[in-house]
């Protein structure tokens, strides 16, 4: 009966072993094909066609972009690129360089609650630019963060993790791994509508009001290709 039962716990474990091994297989091919697909800019009046494998290092750079600034009441757009120029140049914004796969501190001072979120700028080494929004809700911190793009490019793939330390206590680590959502009006993110956020209880803030400032420990990685 022993040997019995050992069989078929083999051949469930061998089937898993396939599909798993054949999910790998089928999104390896769909890269493929589509790797050899041309296609066209999706920034309004451009019309360049590129291979798909450069539609996101065009997406960069394109004098065609319509990505909005971050900031209240304005009205620049611009691609990328453009957009992390005015952001430093006209709004004196720092830009926090980010090595893929490398875990980055940031001391993130906190809004005061009722007021506008506050946002950070990050730059991968590839040039993609991504964006954290911090927002008060009650005692609450909430964290996202986004990729300045358009929704409709998938490859390449970002994820972030995103961790906070209560020194202060022994209420542990808490983080979250997921996505990073793509958008191409990150001064209007909304949390509700995002694959990634954070929640940070008052214990993992440091400081006395209206100083307090978040310890925020992130990670971003970037995947090209199945």
């Amino acid at each position: 009966m022993a040997g019995g039962g050992g069989t078929p716990g083999r051949h469930r474990g061998s089937t898993v072993d396939m599909v798993m091994l054949d999910a790998e297989k089928l999104e390896f091919i769909a890269h493929n094909i589509a790797s050899t697909a041309r296609v066209k800019c999706s920034n309004d009046g451009c019309g360049t066609y590129l291979w798909y494998t450069e539609v996101h290092g065009r997406e960069l750079v394109c004098p065609q972009g319509a990505y909005t600034c971050i900031e209240h009441n304005c009205d620049f757009t611009g691609s990328p690129v453009v957009l992390v120029v005015h952001l430093t140049s006209d709004h004196l914004k720092e830009v926090h360089k980010f090595s893929y796969g490398m875990t980055k501190l940031l001391q993130v001072q906190m809004p005061m609650v009722g007021s506008l979120c506050r946002r950070l700028i990050g730059e991968g080494e590839d040039g993609t630019v991504f964006v954290l929004t911090i927002n008060a809700i009650g005692p609450v911190a909430l964290v996202s963060a986004v990729c300045v793009r358009s929704a409709s490019y998938i490859w390449p793939v970002y994820t972030a993790r995103m961790c906070a330390n209560a020194l202060l206590s022994s209420s542990g680590i808490i983080q979250l791994i997921a996505g990073v959502s793509s958008i191409a009006k990150p001064g209007a993110v909304v949390n509700e509508e995002l694959t990634l956020f954070l929640g940070v209880p008052p214990m993992y803030l440091v400081g006395a009001t209206p100083t307090k400032h978040l310890p925020l420990y992130i990670c971003i990685d970037k995947m090209s290709r199945p």
